[in-house]
């Protein structure tokens, strides 16, 4: 495992420990955040989901940005039911920041390794030996 992967898991439980201060603790006097800022919030929740996923398991990194979303609008409705603070479009924003999110790492990580197959053609190439198609066919024999 590398160092990296322990840092995102850090910085997920700081965002969501973050998101549910912020949507529990009722300070008096304070004007309500913008719903905008609810789509900057769940997008980074939505991309450190992404990152300590699997690459193949995009969905499960998109259904718990999802899920969080739900969650912290159901804590306002049970925790602040007088204060108007549980909004459906606020549920909206907070999925649909999740969800670009989810698709910004996904794309990322789609046009990085396009780039790399690219590179690693051109290196063999290069070399003068044709370019293998799949890494199966780039693996070496061993008998």
């Amino acid at each position: 495992m590398s160092a990296v992967r322990p840092v995102l898991w850090c910085a997920t439980g700081v965002a969501l420990g973050g998101i549910a201060a912020i949507a529990t603790v009722d300070v008096p006097g304070r004007a309500a955040p913008s719903p905008w800022w609810s789509l900057l919030t769940f997008s980074v929740l939505g991309m450190l989901f992404a990152l300590v996923s699997r690459r193949d398991r995009w969905w499960v990194a998109l259904g718990f940005a999802w899920l969080v979303a739900a969650w912290v609008e159901a804590g306002q409705g049970v925790f602040h039911p007088d204060s108007g603070k549980a909004r459906i479009e606020d549920l909206v924003i907070g999925c649909a920041g999740g969800t670009i999110g989810v698709v910004a790492v996904v794309l990322a990580r789609l046009y990085l390794a396009r780039r790399r197959e690219a590179r690693s053609r051109v290196r063999v190439i290069a070399a003068g030996r044709p370019a293998p198609t799949t890494a199966a066919a780039a693996a070496p024999r061993i008998r």
